[in-house]
């Protein structure tokens, strides 16, 4: 069961987003202040064969959303990166100390923190799990027939939650 990790306040921050989680304010709410921004594309890498073509377009439109609504607190918008090497490259030309990402728990995203993580030994990429993620997860072992039970405890600790 994933914990996630916490970021240094004081450290020079780098936030990378990827398709699978473009809500960063749950981030930026808890006090992240980014110096820039990227975005890890993994759209390529959701099938063993050539994702549709609106799969990309649908994820660079909500990506260019996000980037939008959220520009005055996402630091400098770096655009989007397809290779952990070009993250790598992204984290040692903006001097990061750290990288935030949300938590991927399986997916190409998970795979590629994983490579960026082998890259870069001496700059931590730190995931960061949301509260109720971290609320649901005990719950989810034995499928969903089981895990509906737990469905309205689990909505009333998200409506008390500031991650929703």
């Amino acid at each position: 069961m994933p914990t996630g990790e916490t970021w240094h306040p004081s450290l020079r921050t780098g936030l990378l987003l990827t398709h699978e989680d473009l809500s960063p304010g749950f981030l930026l709410d808890r006090g992240l202040d980014p110096v820039t921004t990227l975005w890890l594309d993994t759209t390529t890498s959701l099938s063993p064969l050539i994702p549709a073509g609106h799969v990309g377009a649908f994820a660079a439109g909500a990506t260019a959303d996000v980037t939008s609504r959220w520009a005055a607190r996402l630091g400098d918008w770096a655009g989007s990166v397809r290779d952990p090497a070009a993250v790598a490259n992204w984290a040692i030309e903006a001097g990061l100390d750290q990288i935030v990402t949300p938590y991927a728990p399986v997916g190409p995203a998970a795979a590629r923190i994983r490579d960026i993580q082998a890259l870069l030994p001496d700059i931590p990429v730190i995931c960061v799990l949301r509260t109720y993620d971290a609320a649901a997860w005990p719950h989810a072992t034995k499928g969903f027939f089981r895990f509906r039970g737990s469905i309205p405890t689990l909505i009333e600790e998200m409506a008390n939650s500031p991650d929703t």
